[in-house]
């Protein structure tokens, strides 16, 4: 007996209609007028037809059918085969689309800048959901299992370092309908913040770093102070819960002989080593556990400034940490890497390299110190450097990693961006942690005059 043909045309023809149907409905709006059980009637027929082409057929012809992204992301939505315990939710991302957003809020993203936009739903006792949308779509609709605390967020990219951002989170009951717009804001925006307790002010130029030196999970401080020209004082704050208080610097550390100390993994065995400067050369301390070693090691020497200003991170992602170094005196100077050139469990640094991965000498008439963070959370480390003239108000310049963690390629620098502006002291030295634990990297700023500056990164990628 011949079996019967399937009819995949007529199939497909019928998947057209209700996803015109459907769409025509949210549209105008009587899709969302109708009871829970008639929209869920309406989306389980699309979905097993679709389902059941996804079967026999190409994706791309089945969602050729299909023409709207809205409905493709209902399609996908978490829970929709289930046959209870779920809500309708309508993202509304059109209402007050703005061009002039530098940075501020705004109803919306502005679709000719973005390059791609992903939602996902996330909540107790329910897999974290993600999809891909078109960056023109007007809203989009989401079938999701009822229960507290729904947290709904949308991401939309550029082709800059710049993104928007916007999430709510929601209750929802068994057959709710809920519209539901997203306030987005274009990021990163740092704004003024009130510094964590236990942060005082030092004597003199103070240069923070910061690392979780005693193994409990939170960012702990260490400060440099400069008393003079060759005198210094290195204090550690340990970060107990939000809250810092002064504790024994570890044993190891020289409080009147290391400078600038940076707090970094250099030797790659997990625990956090120090760099620092003295003089010309570029030094570091390695910590065997319970103390740091009494005799430091040699990674450079920069003859060219009064300080050297080092910052130690893993630049070109093979697992340990390198170097890249500013420092302080008149005229136009370079910033210096140093690659640490051994793979595991060693501390082996290679020759400086002035001016690396496409970056440019720096005029500046004091001090130009710098710092690394992956600002825009792509992967890869994106360079800060504070330019400080001593009779004028320092300014940040940023410079947007455009290669790969593996190989960076730095941008054209921006002045002052993401809502910070230039500060009334003579040196200023940057440093970053997610002191707040929200998910993204807060700065701090220490000054000439021995305080500290705190600036809270309000979005939330």
């Amino acid at each position: 007996m011949r079996a019967k043909p399937k009819n995949h045309a007529r199939n497909l023809e019928r998947l057209r209609e209700l996803s015109q149907s459907i769409h025509a409905s949210m549209e105008d709006g009587s899709f969302y007028r109708l009871s829970f059980f008639e929209r869920y009637r309406k989306i389980r027929e699309i979905k097993k037809l679709y389902n059941r082409l996804l079967g026999s057929l190409s994706e791309a012809s089945v969602r050729g059918a299909v023409s709207f992204a809205s409905l493709l992301v209902l399609l996908a939505a978490p829970g929709c085969d289930d046959d209870t315990g779920m809500a309708t939710v309508k993202i509304d991302l059109s209402t007050g689309r703005s061009n002039n957003l530098v940075p501020a809020k705004s109803s919306a993203y502005v679709p000719s800048e973005v390059t791609g936009v992903q939602v996902k739903v996330s909540g107790p006792g329910i897999k974290t959901f993600e999809k891909e949308i078109e960056p023109g779509e007007n809203s989009i609709m989401l079938m999701v299992p009822a229960g507290r605390d729904r947290v709904f967020s949308v991401r939309a990219e550029t082709a800059t370092v710049y993104f928007y951002f916007g999430k709510e989170t929601v209750d929802l009951n068994n057959g709710d309908m809920i519209n539901l717009p997203i306030s987005m804001v274009r990021g990163p925006v740092f704004e003024t913040g009130t510094l964590p307790d236990g942060i005082g002010t030092f004597t003199r130029s103070t240069f923070p770093s910061f690392g979780d030196l005693d193994g409990d999970g939170d960012m702990d401080l260490l400060v440099s102070t400069e008393y003079g020209t060759s005198e210094s004082r290195v204090y550690y704050l340990m970060n107990n819960n939000g809250t810092f208080s002064s504790a024994t610097l570890p044993t190891g550390i020289e409080t009147a002989l290391d400078r600038f100390v940076n707090l970094a993994d250099i030797d790659s065995d997990g625990d956090l080593d120090t760099v620092f400067s003295i003089g010309f050369n570029l030094l570091y301390r390695i910590n065997n556990g319970t103390v740091f070693s009494g005799t430091y090691g040699y990674a450079g020497s920069y003859s060219g400034l009064n300080l050297i200003i080092p910052v130690a991170v893993d630049i070109d992602n093979d697992g340990d940490a390198d170097i890249l170094a500013g420092g302080t005196l008149y005229g136009t100077r370079a910033i210096q890497y140093i690659q640490n050139t051994t793979d595991t469990y060693g501390t082996s640094f290679g020759e400086i390299t002035a001016n690396p991965f496409g970056l440019s000498s720096i005029a500046t008439n004091a001090s130009f110190s710098p710092a690394l963070v992956d600002i825009d959370q792509d992967g890869d480390l994106d360079l800060f450097i504070m330019t400080s003239p001593y009779t004028a108000s320092s300014n940040i310049l940023f410079y947007e990693n455009t290669g790969s963690p593996e190989a960076p390629a730095f941008s054209t620098p921006l002045t002052n961006p993401f809502g910070l502006d230039a500060i009334s002291y003579q040196m200023a030295f940057p440093a970053f942690a997610d002191i707040d634990r929200d998910g993204d990297a807060d700065m701090f700023i220490g000054t000439s005059s021995g305080n500290i500056l705190y600036y809270e990164n309000v979005v939330i990628p």
